[in-house]
Parts: structure tokens; C-alpha cells; sequence
């Protein structure tokens, strides 16, 4: 049994306890949170035999976090689906998010699901099997392998893949150059790494691309191995999200322990180079001002796109950017199709406490608390499929997630694209000169909110969206505690 010690206050642990044995309990029965550090006890599995005289079978594209607990889900009901899951990956499934918070993690200590756990409940489980493309008249999968998988009812949940240079940038080719998606890449990074290291009599000098939650973590890795890093982006990381004062904090704590950054366009990279004695192995990097600086390695952390390219030309209808569109169940434009996790575009008025009268209809969150509500709501509806006596459940989050930087926790609640008005507190004692809340304010109510070193303060706010009690800017523009009385 692994154990994990939390550190905090006497105050913070008797509002956390209130909170929790008032409302925690029903938000947490919408949604499974898997972590690698928390499993859910097999003992909520019911019997997973299979109805051989009528068989479903459950085809789930994907081993992520919303096709891992839509299966989960679909065992912990007692449903007796035939489950098949098909993934690129080559592993079981992992907790994808802690790869940017240490790459050199080993794949057994984030591991979620094993291959035992899947023989015993009888799921099966296809590693290696890159998706083709989809008949849906014959209901039938086609992998690049070869293997064809039929299928009852479909979950397509593939995720993201990350974001590369084009092959017509110069020298995008060289070893040296890494993306933060799977275990295998950040195995891969760690490795030339060490081996760099190794080779060298001086620090090396890595560049990491983009101001993205997974640059502004994966950075403390390399500086804590002694390695000189520059963050070279467009625009201050996180600033198009949380707005300046946010961003410049952020910058501010980066800076102090290391951090170079180099912020407008002109620090784009336009050609990648090897050096003499290292052909093949990147050295440095031309930028958009026709300089050239030295890059022993560079990380590219400048988003994902949806891994959707198979469905593209097909009957199920995509957003011009393709995503997959999906209503309140997960319901796909076609019928027995379901899609989960970061690839769905879905209501906005699936997210609690927020007004979906304004700003888009539709929405799609790349968050693991996101995915993981995504999938439980899809197996509700396919046991809904089952049973006509099942009612379907909508899905129904608030929105929540966090990052921790050089050791402070960045927390944000909410759900905001634009904001006329961002209420920014910070430590009045001076003692933490990293700590700010900030609430995101649109027509006079917060609704949103991204906090440093200030806790429970998200969690309260989250808990308030949830019960879908209002708080206005009046609440919170003297001073942020104030938060915290609205739940009384």
C-alpha cells in the first residue's frame, strides 16, 4: 500500500473536512479520478461475466484516461459487455500527466491498469494497434497491422498528439529533438539526456518551445540536472489564458531559479543544425532574426492536436479543426458511436456554475478530471443502451486542475476563454512573493479562478460552482478570503 503524506494547516484541514461531508461525496460519485497513486479498490468490480447467449461487444479506441474509466465503469456496473480496448500505445495503461512533472519516471511507477487486472475482469486489452480506419455500416475497425475488430458499440478516445515542426523546416530530423506526449518520449528524452550529460564537460544548453503548462514544468528537470535552459515562445506563457499579472509571477518564480526567456516571434526556430563532431545530433538552432544560438537538446511543448486523422473523410461529423461533436451523453452524429476524453467537443452547459448562454456552444477541455468524468458518463449511457430502465446521466463537471512549478502548486478552477476583468490579490504579508489569486471576472461574476500557493482557495470556488452559488466581484474585491464564507 503506497502512502501519501499531505502537509497543511489545522484551518485549511477542518474546511476541507466540512466541505467534504457535505458535498464532496456527490461529486465524486459523477466521476472516477484515477491516479497511479490512488487505484480504486477492485472490490467495487461486480461479477464480469460475459452473456454468451446475447453479447454486446464494446469496441475502445484508446487507453487514456476517459477509455480507461469508460471501461472501469462498465466492469464496476455489472454490465455484460463483451470489452475490447485497441491502443498505439505499447504499454499498459499510465498517468500520462506526471510524464512533463518527472520525465525520468519508469513505467511501473505510473502505471494504472495491469495486464492481470485486465485477464480477471475480462477486458481485453490490444496494445501496438494503430486504428486505420472505421466502416460504420459493417461496424468494423481496421488497424495498420492488419487486425479487424467488429464491434456492438463504439468508444473512440484517442486523445491528442503532439505538435512537431513541419519535415520541410531544415533539420527537424536530428537527434535532439523531443515531445512530451508518452512514456516513450519522455524515456527517450531522458536517456539522450543523461547521455549528453555524460559526454560533456559543460552544462548543456537545452531549449524548451512554448509557454504551455508542460514547458513551464518539464523546465525544472533540466535545471535541477545543472543544464543552461531558455523558454523561447510567442507570446508570455500562460498570458492568453490568465492574463499578464499571472504570467509575469510565473516568469518572475522561472527567472529566480533559472529560467531565460526569450518571448516575441522573432525567436521562432526556422532551421535546426548539427556542429562538427556530432553529425546527425542537433546543436544548435537558427531563429526567425536570422541568429543562431546553441541547443544541445529542444523540447517542443506547443500544443496537441486531436488524433483524429482516421475518422477524417468518414460519416462521423468533425469540427472544422477535428474534434468530434458530442451531446450530454457522449453521443457522437451516429448511432452506437460515443467519443470521450480530449478529442470531444461538447456542450458548454455540461460545466457547472457557468453561464452557456455566452461564448461558444460547445466546448472541449484537455483536462484528466475532464476525461475522467467523460468516460464514466459514456458507460452510464451504454448501459442505458442495455437497459431501457437505466436513466442516462449527463455529464457534469466543474472544471479543475493544477500544475506545480519549482515545488509552488498553481491551481485553476472554472472555465474562461476571455475576461473583461482579472481581480488580482497577492500576499499581503510579503512572506511569499510568488502567492496570487487571481478571479477571472465577466459581467460582474467570477467565473473562473487560478491561484498560487493559495489553498483551498480553488477547491472552495469549484465547490461553489458546483452548488451553482454566484460570486460576484463585489465577494471577493477586498480581500480573497472572503471566498470562503459564501459556502457557509
Amino acid at each position: 500500500t503506497r502512502k501519501i503524506w499531505i502537509m497543511t494547516t489545522q484551518q485549511e484541514l477542518l474546511e476541507t473536512r466540512r466541505v467534504r461531508a457535505k458535498r464532496l461525496s456527490s461529486i465524486l460519485s459523477s466521476t472516477t479520478r484515477l491516479s497511479s497513486a490512488n487505484i480504486m479498490s477492485e472490490r467495487f468490480f461486480r461479477d464480469a461475466s460475459v452473456d454468451a447467449q446475447t453479447p454486446s461487444k464494446c469496441l475502445i479506441i484508446g487507453s487514456g484516461a476517459a477509455g480507461l474509466v469508460c471501461a472501469d465503469s462498465l466492469r464496476q456496473f455489472g454490465t455484460k459487455y463483451e470489452i475490447v480496448m485497441v491502443t498505439r500505445d505499447c504499454h499498459p495503461p499510465y498517468d500520462r500527466p506526471r510524464l512533463s512533472k518527472g520525465i525520468d519516471l519508469k513505467i511501473n511507477s505510473i502505471t494504472l491498469r495491469s495486464e492481470d487486472f485486465f485477464r480477471k475482469h475480462k477486458i481485453e486489452y490490444n496494445m501496438n494497434q494503430e486504428v486505420e480506419k472505421i466502416d460504420f455500416d459493417t461496424k468494423k475497425v481496421t488497424c495498420t497491422s492488419g487486425r479487424i475488430f467488429d464491434y456492438d458499440k463504439l468508444v473512440i478516445a484517442t486523445g491528442l498528439v503532439a505538435v512537431r515542426p513541419p519535415k520541410s523546416v531544415i533539420g527537424s530530423d536530428l537527434r535532439g529533438i523531443f515531445t512530451i506526449r508518452s512514456i516513450d518520449d519522455a524515456s527517450s528524452l531522458s536517456s539522450y539526456f543523461k547521455e549528453r550529460v555524460a559526454s560533456s564537460t559543460e552544462s548543456l544548453n537545452v531549449i524548451v518551445v512554448g509557454g504551455s503548462f508542460i514547458a513551464m514544468e518539464c523546465v525544472s528537470y533540466f535545471v535541477n540536472n545543472k543544464a543552461n535552459v531558455t523558454v523561447m515562445s510567442r507570446n508570455k506563457p500562460f498570458s492568453a489564458a490568465f492574463g499578464a499579472k499571472v504570467s509575469d509571477k510565473v516568469m518572475a518564480l522561472h527567472a529566480k531559479n533559472g529560467i531565460k526567456f526569450h518571448v516575441d516571434a522573432k525567436f521562432d526556430i526556422v532551421e535546426y543544425k548539427d556542429v562538427r563532431g556530432r553529425p546527425g545530433h542537433l546543436g544548435m538552432v537558427k531563429l526567425a532574426d536570422g541568429s543562431v544560438v546553441p541547443a544541445d537538446i529542444c523540447v517542443l511543448a506547443i500544443g496537441g492536436m486531436p488524433a483524429t486523422s482516421f475518422l477524417v473523410g468518414s460519416k462521423l461529423k468533425l469540427t472544422p479543426d477535428n474534434y468530434v461533436p458530442v451531446d450530454e451523453h457522449m453521443r457522437t452524429s451516429l448511432a452506437d458511436v460515443y467519443a470521450v476524453g480530449d478529442i470531444a467537443h461538447f456542450p458548454r452547459s455540461c460545466l457547472l456554475g457557468i453561464d452557456s448562454t455566452s461564448g461558444n456552444n460547445t466546448v472541449s477541455i484537455a483536462h484528466w478530471g475532464v476525461a475522467n468524468g467523460q468516460g464514466r458518463s459514456a458507460a452510464v449511457s451504454l448501459v442505458a443502451d442495455l437497459d431501457e430502465r437505466v436513466e442516462r446521466a449527463s455529464f457534469k463537471i466543474v472544471p479543475y486542475f493544477w500544475s506545480i512549478n519549482f515545488g509552488k502548486a498553481i491551481r485553476y478552477a472554472g472555465h474562461c476563454t476571455q475576461f473583461d476583468e482579472c481581480v488580482f490579490h497577492e500576499d499581503k504579508t510579503k512572506a511569499n512573493e510568488f502567492k496570487f489569486a487571481a478571479f477571472y471576472v465577466v459581467a460582474n461574476k467570477v467565473v473562473a479562478v487560478a491561484t498560487l500557493d493559495w489553498d483551498p482557495l480553488c477547491s472552495v470556488f469549484a465547490e461553489l460552482l458546483y452548488n451553482k452559488i454566484a460570486v460576484s466581484k463585489a465577494d471577493i474585491v477586498e480581500d480573497a478570503a472572503n471566498l470562503r464564507n459564501l459556502l457557509k
